[in-house]
């Protein structure tokens, strides 16, 4: 890669760029282009030549131009691995106000994830936006010091067309593969490609981002009808899409994807059963494959080690316990239970609800007893 760098590689793809009308020519350049880009080394360079050569906002034209599907794609690989620099380097400030920020732009995103069936398009759009916001929007102990070169920036990307365009993706992503029936049909062994994964990860990432600013919480309330639907299906099958993490990171998704369920849930008027029974299904799913990986029995009404029960299995019964509690005063209790009921047994509630007594009664005597239940996922 040094090599082709040395020979000019990117003037190349540049004038390449300016002078191709051949969709095939412009999707091999770019695919160069994205290949060369994929060195780290080379990345934290390129914003010094792209200054004479202007070869980011050239990209973004060839992103607001094509139509030529093989072509986006490789044009978004670009500028996916732009956005990773700018988010984890070096937050270059005319990339982000020149072209990822402009309403042409966010307008071609918009229509690409909510009317692309590629999964390889939509892979790099979700996990680019996730990075913008991460660069956009300040986390919880920062202050704001990311967008103080971009202030209010990221209110481009908090409407609901941003919310429903990335949801409608994600969605597109969670189909199952052709032939199949459906996604809540899979069977455990089956195995969702990393990329997938990912994308998916990042997609609910991005809303969680949304979710702390005011203006994304609008965006979210207006939209909780497909939010609601992208994470019913998320958590129908939670554990093939954080497989290739371990389980203290997949925890981090699952505590974010719950709290931003009830976000969206104490919106309804009318009770929605998905708020209880597709999380509670995987939580179980969740415990059981903790309590493998300790090995403990399987968790039920007799357990043995509910005063001092893994981590990760405390965290997840306070959770979907707060969780109930929480729904129960919003909507009827017995509503509620009727509900829970139809994604486990009773003697798994009666599991949370013991664990959940033992850890605060524990906590009354320890007070560096610690769980994760405010992260969201990194």
């Amino acid at each position: 890669m040094n090599y082709l760098v040395e020979k000019d590689i990117f003037l190349l793809v540049r004038d390449s760029i300016l002078a191709s009308t051949c969709d095939r020519l412009m999707e091999i350049t770019l695919g160069i282009l994205a290949n060369v880009l994929s060195s780290t080394e080379i990345l934290s360079t390129f914003h010094q030549v792209d200054e004479e050569l202007n070869l980011v906002e050239e990209v973004v034209t060839v992103g607001c131009n094509s139509t030529h599907v093989p072509t986006l794609i490789q044009t978004f690989a670009v500028l996916r691995r732009v956005v990773w620099y700018i988010r984890n380097v070096n937050p270059v400030e005319p990339w982000l106000t020149k072209s990822f920020t402009s309403s042409e732009f966010i307008t071609v995103v918009t229509f690409l994830l909510r009317g692309s069936t590629n999964v390889l398009l939509i892979k790099d759009l979700v996990v680019m936006l996730f990075s913008l916001l991460e660069t956009l929007i300040p986390g919880d102990n920062e202050e704001g010091e990311k967008s103080f070169h971009l202030e209010f920036k990221y209110k481009m990307f908090t409407t609901d067309s941003i919310v429903t365009a990335l949801c409608e993706g994600l969605n597109e992503l969670l189909k199952p593969p052709e032939g199949d029936e459906g996604m809540a049909e899979l069977i455990d062994d089956i195995q969702i490609p990393h990329h997938i994964q990912m994308a998916l990860r990042c997609g609910l990432g991005s809303l969680c981002y949304l979710q702390k600013v005011s203006e994304g919480q609008e965006a979210i309330r207006h939209e909780k009808m497909v939010v609601t639907r992208f994470l019913s299906e998320f958590f129908k099958n939670f554990h093939l899409f954080t497989e290739s993490i371990e389980n203290e990171n997949a925890l981090e998704y699952f505590v974010a994807g719950v709290n931003l369920l009830a976000f969206c849930h104490m919106e309804f008027e009318d009770f929605q059963p998905h708020a209880v029974n597709y999380p509670l299904a995987a939580a179980k799913k969740f415990i059981e494959h903790e309590e493998q990986s300790h090995g403990l029995e399987p968790c039920r009404e007799d357990a043995k080690y509910t005063s001092h029960a893994p981590e990760i299995v405390t965290s997840i019964c306070i959770l979907m316990h707060e969780h109930l509690g929480e729904l129960g005063e919003r909507f009827e209790e017995e509503v509620i239970r009727k509900a829970a009921e139809t994604a486990v047994t009773s003697s798994f509630l009666l599991f949370i609800s013991r664990v959940t007594d033992a850890f605060r009664e524990n906590q009354q005597n320890d007070t560096s007893s610690e769980v994760i239940l405010e992260t969201g996922p990194h």
